[in-house]
Order: C-alpha cells, then structure tokens, then sequence
C-alpha cells in the first residue's frame, strides 16, 4: 500500500535497490515536513537505488545509477509542492501517472469488458486444485521438508461450490483454479498443460468453467512465466534460462517443484504464446492470472543467444500482460509496480495490515516504518488491490479483513482444504460489508487519511 518512515531513525545504513522485492514498487518518493511543503522525487525505477546513511545530521539518501546498457537518457525529475502530508505526494505522482499513461478508471472499462463487472464489489476466490511438493533437502535460502500430495477440489467441486456461493448471495465472484496443471501448481512451468488428470482432466475442466460462466461469475486460472523447473519438458539444459553475468543460470525461488529457475523474459513470452490460445480455446476463462510478473525486480540476461536489458525485461513482460488480456479479459498479476499499472486490473499482494506480517517486516523493524494508503491515492479507482493468497480473508485472522474495510477493497479468498462449507457464515458477513463498501466508492481515491490511536 504505501510507506511511511521518519526521518529520525537515524542508526541504519543500507543499500536499497528500488523495484527489486524491498516494497519500493512505485516510481517515486516523498519527503515531507508539515508545514515546510513536500518534495517529490520521479525516477527510472529500473536503473535506480539508494544508499541510506543515517548520522548525526539524521537520514541522508544518495541516489545511484546502475548501469546503463541501454544508451538511454534517464530522467529524475525533483519537484517542490506545497504540501502536508505524505498523501500530497502521492496525489502528484497519479498526476504524472494519468498524465503519460493510458489509465482508465474500472468502472468505465466495464462497457468494454463485461467480465470486470465481478470484481467490482465481488469476490476473488482462488481455488486449490492439486499440489505435489518436491522433497527439499534444505538449502541457505529454504528449509528441508519432506515430499508431499495434497488433493483438495475437483473441478467439478469447484462448480457446485460456486452454485452454492451464488445461492447463498455472493452476487459477484471471478473464481480462479489453483494447481490445475498437469502435475499440480508449479511443478512442470512453463510445460503446465493438459489439465491434471485427478482433478477432470481437459474434459471436467471445460464443464466446470462453463458452469462458473452460467452463473454470471467470471472464471479463469492461475498460471506462470517466469519460473521453469528441471522436471519441465522444456528445461532442456537450461537453454531457455536467464544467465548471470558470471554465465550461470539464474536461480529463482524454491518452490512447490523444487528449485525453480528465472526465464528469460525473451523465451517467458515465447511459451506464452505458445500456450495461451489453447488454453483460451481449451477451457474458454475469461480471466487469467499469471504469477510473479509485478512481483519480482527487472532481470539482465546476459545469453548471447537471447541477451536482454532491464529495459527489455520490462518491454517483454509487459507485452505479455497486454496480449493475455486481449485474449482473456480480465488480468491480474501478484503484487504490483506502476510499469505494469496500464496493462492490467488488479493487483495480489499489495494489501498488508502490518510490515510485520509481510516481506517488508525490515522497513518496521529497521526504519520505524507503519503502513501508509499510498496505494489508494494513486490507483484505487484504476486497479483493485487484494491480499496475498496466502493471506486470504479469514475469521482466524481479522488484521486481514480490517485491511480490505480501511482501505474499502472488495475481498479475497483463498478457498482452501476445509475452508468451505466450514466457514461459509464468515464469508457470507465479509463479504456483504466489503462488496457492498467498494460498490459504492469504485470510483474515488485515498484523498487523506489519520493514525488510529492505541485506544
């Protein structure tokens, strides 16, 4: 959503790269002193980081250039404001943000995308299908777990469970199948098709999404490009990976395959081009969300068969946002950056009740930081912003639920083993309070905003 920090933490010394996974997701910042007016600093997010030297004259932040394989000019544009608050800052950037992109508020795509109409004041409802979980032996960046299966909703299942949520008075819904591929989530990306066999196959897969469409709910997948795995067909001997410049293979994160590796954003569009008409004309979503790509900083590819820049990265990864929305509709990707903010309608990951109940926990325990509806100033009447699926709402954790009414964002949830039916009375009272919340405020802005106290 946003941060705030005071500038009084003065102990800390850091490098902070801007767009890798550090929460600084927007190209821009604010200082602030009430009363003194706001400076505003505008950046090339892609090329950008700070060195942060706090001493005896407080925090003193030094910008650098990275390197510029481009030949490009980079701009950074300063400017003095008069205003009060952080807020005032973030008003700016959206002027600047509307000013050079193609940002269309939702409520006014919907004549053109029926499909959105669900997500304004619906739900998101991501359903686990099938996940089998490579053993992992423990590494410097993972723990060691053992081998694991888990076979949660068919597809068929997941149709009934929509008929009894339309029953039951979720009016809106866009329902996305989770771990539908092949071998369940993750394990054979970028090789994911045909549907898992367990679940329905191809066949149950197609019934089930036309029935989810019958309802009037919009339905689609949850899917990925960036990663690949060894145990894809694909893999090969990593031809198709992104190389360090030492010539490596680029490592990602270890997931529920194994050890996954990055894909070079030259071949991620490749095989999504390779896959996404059939899997338009297989199932017929009409919806589509595709992990990691506003989640994860801009890579350097240094292949000679398929080199590319941060610039490049960016260029790729946003054509394949356009393309899956042209041929899908609705689109969505995990967490969120600004260059992504006219290719797509919403965001995963970007509501947090605390730093510490996030990634970002280094900002509060190192700088002080508190959550700050930046966000909302800037976006939240182009982009819906949700909660990590694996923060989804629920009555065990109600941090969750007062995130999406603080900031009026329609719910989200994750519809895991033992979930639903169990709690289908907390689901019916959340979402009667947030859909109807953001039904009536679609269309405005965070103009303001002040600190609860501890009473």
């Amino acid at each position: 959503e946003g941060m705030w920090v005071p500038a009084g933490i003065t102990e800390v010394k850091a490098t902070l790269k801007l767009y890798y996974v550090m929460g600084l997701w927007m190209g821009f910042w604010g200082a602030c002193r009430p009363g003194r007016g706001t400076i505003v600093g505008l950046c090339d997010h892609s090329y950008l980081q700070f060195f942060l030297d706090g001493g005896a004259h407080g925090q003193r932040w030094t910008p650098e250039w990275l390197r510029d394989p481009d030949g490009k000019s980079l701009e950074f544009e300063i400017a003095c404001i008069d205003g009060e608050c952080p807020l005032d800052a973030a008003k700016y950037f959206r002027t600047h943000e509307l000013r050079v992109k193609r940002l269309m508020p939702l409520t006014r795509r919907v004549g053109r995308l029926p499909a959105l109409r669900n997500l304004i004041g619906g739900a998101n409802i991501k359903f686990v299908n099938y996940v089998h979980r490579a053993k992992r032996e423990g590494g410097p960046d993972h723990l060691p777990a053992p081998e694991s299966l888990r076979k949660v909703y068919k597809f068929a299942d997941v149709a009934q469970t929509c008929r009894r949520l339309k029953d039951s008075g979720i009016d809106r819904a866009m329902a996305i199948f989770w771990g539908w591929g092949v071998e369940g989530y993750d394990r054979r990306h970028p090789d994911f098709l045909p549907a898992n066999a367990w679940a329905g196959g191809d066949v149950g897969l197609k019934r089930a999404s036309r029935k989810i469409r019958d309802l009037g709910f919009t339905v689609g997948g949850h899917d990925n490009y960036q990663d690949i795995y060894q145990n894809a067909p694909s893999f090969g001997k990593g031809e198709a990976v992104c190389e360090t410049a030492d010539g490596k293979l680029q490592f990602g994160g270890v997931w529920a395959g194994g050890r996954c590796y990055i894909l070079c954003s030259a071949e991620q569009l490749r095989y999504a081009r390779r896959n996404l008409p059939d899997m338009k004309n297989r199932y017929g979503w009409n919806a589509l969300f595709v992990d990691t790509i506003t989640a994860a900083h801009l890579y350097e590819c240094y292949s000679a068969v398929h080199p590319r820049t941060r610039r490049d990265d960016r260029l790729d990864k946003q054509k394949l946002m356009d393309e899956s929305r042209a041929l899908f509709g609705v689109f969505g990707s995990e967490a969120g950056f600004s260059w992504g903010a006219e290719h797509m309608d919403y965001w995963e990951g970007i509501l947090i009740p605390t730093f510490a109940a996030s990634g970002l926990h280094w900002w509060g325990e190192n700088m002080g930081a508190r959550v700050l509806p930046i966000a909302g100033t800037v976006y939240r009447d182009i982009l819906l912003a949700y909660q990590h699926q694996s923060q989804g709402l629920h009555p065990d954790r109600p941090a969750q639920f007062l995130a999406s009414l603080r900031s009026a964002q329609p719910p989200f949830y994750f519809f895991d083993e033992g979930f639903y039916p169990a709690y289908a009375d907390y689901v019916e009272r959340s979402y009667a309070v947030l859909a109807h919340l953001h039904r009536a405020t679609a269309d405005e802005i965070v103009v303001d905003h002040s600190w609860l106290s501890a009473d």
